[in-house]
This record gives structure tokens, C-alpha cells and sequence, in this order.
């Protein structure tokens, strides 16, 4: 579902076609599960990955998104 967000936002951004209202998502956790840097490393590749974007206050931020089953 997150992934398919992410693609979403990544198809709209590289239209360009501004957008008329702020994008909106909802978000639904099934399972939460903490997440530490030995787990990142530890985690299979095809299941983490990292997201740049920009925050609210202009900084660039960097996700580390890790899918579990």
C-alpha cells in the first residue's frame, strides 16, 4: 500500500500538472515493528529501501523503509 502511495506521489510530481489541493493519503499499520540501524543492515535488500524528499521546512530527508511480510 505504501509502495503504491510512493508511486503515486513519484507519477503526479513528474507530470506537471500543479495541483489544485494539497495531496492527501491514508496510511493504515498492520503490524508495527521497531526499527533499528542493525535491523536495516540486517534486512534483506529487495525488502529495504531509501526514499529522499523534501520536509515541510524545506530540508531534504531520507527514508529508510524497511517492508516486512
Amino acid at each position: 500500500m505504501l509502495a503504491l502511495f510512493l508511486l503515486a506521489e513519484t507519477i503526479v510530481r513528474t507530470n506537471g500538472v500543479p495541483a489544485s489541493d494539497p495531496p492527501r493519503a491514508t496510511v493504515r499499520v498492520l503490524h508495527a515493528a521497531p526499527a533499528s540501524a542493525d535491523q536495516w543492515k540486517d534486512a534483506p535488500r529487495e525488502r529495504r529501501r531509501e526514499v529522499v524528499r523534501k520536509g515541510a521546512d524545506g530540508r531534504i530527508e531520507l527514508l529508510r523503509i524497511i517492508d516486512y511480510p
